[in-house]
């Protein structure tokens, strides 16, 4: 077994690249997502993994387990760019954003969104893999593909 073999060959695994806004309103703490994935059908469930030190845990406890996904759509890499900088006066810099009946916040220009509510966490390693229950979602934009990203290796974001 080699280390370097392993994660070479998890990087290969690809993921959609998304926006969590955990928490609701202007609580709402957004991060660059890359580690979700559908979980169940009935009920309708995706899992997210959080890094432990992050602050979105504490958002997304203060909520409830609340929390709203933006799927990105394919060459907007420009939607992740205020989550990557130092500081800024709102948490989605500029970027247009659309709250949901519950109070969710989601990217206007973004391709979909999902509303979901947290049912069960585990921790491995230094990050939370978050079962959350969706109970709101919508395209935005029809006919266009998600944002993929496919990393170098498996042991680095």
């Amino acid at each position: 077994m080699t280390t370097d073999g392993i994660g070479r060959a998890l990087g290969r695994i690809p993921s959609g690249i998304f926006v969590c806004a955990c928490g609701r309103g202007t609580d709402a703490h957004p991060f660059v997502a890359s580690w979700v994935m559908q979980a169940s059908f009935d009920p309708p469930a995706i899992t997210i993994s959080v890094e432990e030190d992050r602050a979105a845990i504490q958002a997304l406890e203060a909520a409830g387990g609340c929390f709203t996904l933006s799927i990105l759509p394919d060459k907007r890499h420009d939607l992740m760019k205020p989550f990557f900088a130092k500081a800024s006066a709102t948490p989605f810099g500029d970027l247009a954003t659309t709250a949901t009946e519950s109070g969710g916040i989601f990217l206007t220009d973004g391709l979909a969104w999902l509303d979901c509510v947290k049912v069960t966490e585990c921790q491995v390693g230094k990050h939370r893999i978050i079962v959350a229950k969706v109970i709101d979602g919508e395209v935005l934009q029809e006919g266009s593909h998600p944002l993929v990203h496919v990393r170098k290796h498996g042991f680095s974001y």
